[in-house]
């Protein structure tokens, strides 16, 4: 009788301290399950704002494309004004020089 009850405390005591292993893994297990929830909440939160930053930078990209675009032909055009100055300038020197000729 004294054996089974050494070895029914030892049991009781097996099971007590099995319960507070389960216990603990139990509460692990809770913290590990609110870690994953927090990571695929940040997770999603971080696509959506890397997919919206995607966007606005195609969307800059394209802008700036075409700004460069438009510089281009406006220096195109300046370039063209220029020109056309140098030959207004020519032609007005040799006017110029004609009409010293003709004074002379």
């Amino acid at each position: 009788l004294a054996n089974t009850s050494i070895m029914a405390d030892k049991s009781l005591a097996d099971q007590n301290e099995l319960m507070n292993i389960c216990g603990k893994k139990s509460e692990n297990n809770d913290d590990l399950e609110k870690q994953l929830k927090d990571a695929i909440f940040t997770k999603t939160e971080s696509e959506t704002k890397y997919e919206t930053l995607a966007q606005k930078l195609k969307i800059k990209e394209s802008e700036s494309e075409r700004s460069n675009a438009r510089a281009d032909e406006i220096e195109c055009k300046f370039i063209g004004i220029e020109d056309e100055l140098k030959e207004v300038g020519q032609k007005t020197a040799k006017i110029l020089e004609v009409g010293e000729e003709n004074v002379s």
